[in-house]
């Protein structure tokens, strides 16, 4: 994706809530891989969407929320027997 941001956007703050990556640089990206949530927050603060190269989906699963439960179990276990 190839975006740009306007010559006003000096000072904006665009690093979304919940992100590690944050732009550095006001000048333009070239070939920027990003999630939808962050471009849409990119696109609410100014910057320009000029070309969309290739676009991912992919479904997301709790693939550990069955091996967190056991944990989570265990631990209850320990400490009640600890009592």
């Amino acid at each position: 994706m190839d975006v740009g941001l306007p010559k006003e956007a000096d000072d904006l703050e665009l690093k979304p809530q919940d992100s590690k990556k944050l732009l550095l640089t006001l000048q333009d990206k070239k070939n920027y891989v990003v999630h939808y949530r962050n471009l849409q927050f990119y696109l609410k603060k100014g910057m320009k969407r000029k070309r969309v190269r290739k676009v991912l989906e992919f479904e997301q699963e709790c693939w550990m929320e069955p091996y967190i439960r056991m944990n989570t179990y265990r631990v209850q276990e320990e400490s009640e027997e600890r009592l």
